[in-house]
């Protein structure tokens, strides 16, 4: 996750600082949970870093909104 969070330092100082904390140990439960099965590590990584991004700014991934826990389990009880 550091060479990420380098590159963004470097490249996209502003996505970077819209980030939000990590998500908890509860919260990324939670979710294994409701998906049915076990999260990659990658994903779990991340999420420990940053759960998301703040939601009153503009998307950090081509525009669109990086997902929090809390948001991606809605969207899951919605599909």
């Amino acid at each position: 996750m550091q060479n990420l969070e380098d590159w963004l330092a470097e490249n996209e100082p502003h996505v970077l600082e819209e980030l939000n904390s990590g998500a908890s140990e509860e919260a990324l439960t939670r979710l294994a949970v409701i998906a049915g099965g076990v999260l990659p590590a990658d994903f779990l990584g991340f999420y420990r870093l940053h759960d998301g991004q703040r939601t009153d700014v503009g998307g950090v991934i081509n525009g669109e909104e990086l997902l929090s826990i809390e948001r991606i389990i809605d969207e899951l009880a919605v599909w």
